[in-house]
């Protein structure tokens, strides 16, 4: 099935006294089983189920990943304390506060795998902002299964490579083995320049450079860094390098997929349906067998006990009465007792019964305070 690919650019919400604006370009492709990728296209954000609608009679995607810039989020990779993964993910926000312009409640905090003695990779984004992304292109029909940055994206795969940057269109990234960062072009040096220097040995710098960019990068690149040139865009770049599972997906805790939630294999629906059913059927043929087990050894104690008081009394108990209820009032045995009576009633059913004990039953006595009946025969 298609995987639906999304990258967003130029977000923002602006504010005025009694309404807001938003805006954000999304650039969408579809890739197939294959992996072949249809033209990317662009629109508005909120015009993102239209422009599907132009190419596709029908929106049914396995997966929908969509990408935002790193200038909406900020990433941070922190050593925390804790003896357990549980408490460092309990203390995780607190560690990671310090690096926030706003309180933790109205920040989304996704982290990547924990594990104790290593630091912890996560990214923070506004809730708010997050929310309405999400919020718009649900409008549209569209529910992102996953979403991350484009840093993320940039492979890791040099331990002798320090330095890797990433030149689009009007952004480059810049990512090291603890920082990730996105500027425009003409400040790229600026953020390029200070991780190259400090250390013990040259800093060796690898630069991948996207088909749209008309970016110079002799201005950063030295003549022993070392260069790849793509015939690519950007989000076709996303597509190639995208491995999941291994960045880290923004959308944890509230803001968990609906998609992922409802995106159960059809025929694995099928296959429980039928599993349930089958179930179900033999649960009812189980409680109807128990049921007419039950009715049988009723019939066959309810019998016993008609032989026992024709042979006691010599008569046919009433018919519309409960045998054991008819037996205790020619007794004199109180109701307070009846589970005693039972009990004893079913013990003397058991022996009369017994080939071993033949003969003629001529008294019968209760004491119900021992427990205890006796008869003679």
């Amino acid at each position: 099935m298609n995987t639906l690919w999304l990258y967003l650019t130029d977000f923002r919400i602006t504010n005025f006294s009694e309404s807001e604006e938003i805006e954000g370009i999304l650039h969408w492709t579809v890739s197939d089983d294959e992996n072949e990728l249809t033209p990317v296209s662009r629109c508005a954000l909120h015009e993102i189920g239209d422009s599907l609608d132009e190419m596709f009679e029908e929106r049914k995607f396995a997966a929908i990943n969509l990408f935002v810039e790193d200038t909406l989020t900020l990433y941070v990779k922190e050593e925390v304390p804790g003896r357990s993964v549980s408490q460092i993910r309990r203390a995780l926000p607190f560690a990671v506060e310090d690096y926030l312009s706003d309180d933790l409640d109205h920040v989304q905090i996704a982290t990547g795998p924990i594990s104790r003695f290593k630091p912890v990779e996560c990214i923070a984004i506004q809730k708010e902002i997050l929310q309405t992304i999400i919020e718009l292109m649900g409008n549209a029909g569209i529910a992102p299964t996953f979403c991350s940055t484009v840093g993320l994206q940039i492979p890791l795969t040099e331990e002798e490579i320090q330095v890797h940057v990433l030149v689009g269109e009007s952004l480059v990234w810049v990512r090291t083995a603890d920082q990730i960062a996105a500027v425009e072009h003409d400040f790229a040096h600026e953020i390029i320049e200070p991780t190259l220097i400090g250390h013990e040995e040259p800093t060796k710098l690898l630069v991948h450079k996207l088909a749209d960019s008309e970016m110079d990068i002799q201005r950063f690149a030295s003549s022993d860094s070392e260069v790849i040139n793509y015939d690519i865009g950007l989000l076709e770049w996303l597509v190639d390098n995208f491995e999941e599972g291994r960045s880290i997906d923004l959308l944890q805790g509230d803001f968990i997929s609906q998609a992922v939630h409802s995106s159960l294999n059809i025929n694995e629906l099928k296959v429980t349906g039928v599993f349930a059913a089958v179930l179900g059927g033999f649960y009812l043929v189980l409680m109807l067998v128990q049921g007419v087990w039950a009715d049988i050894q009723t019939n066959r104690l309810e019998n016993q006990m008609r032989e026992i008081y024709v042979a006691i009394y010599n008569e046919q108990p009433h018919p519309t009465r409960n045998i054991a209820t008819s037996m205790r009032n020619r007794m004199g045995v109180g109701s307070n007792v009846s589970q005693q009576f039972n009990y004893l009633l079913g013990q003397l059913a058991s022996v009369g019964a017994s080939p071993a004990h033949k003969g003629e039953l001529t008294s019968l006595r209760v004491q119900s305070s021992l427990l205890m009946l006796s008869r003679e025969s």
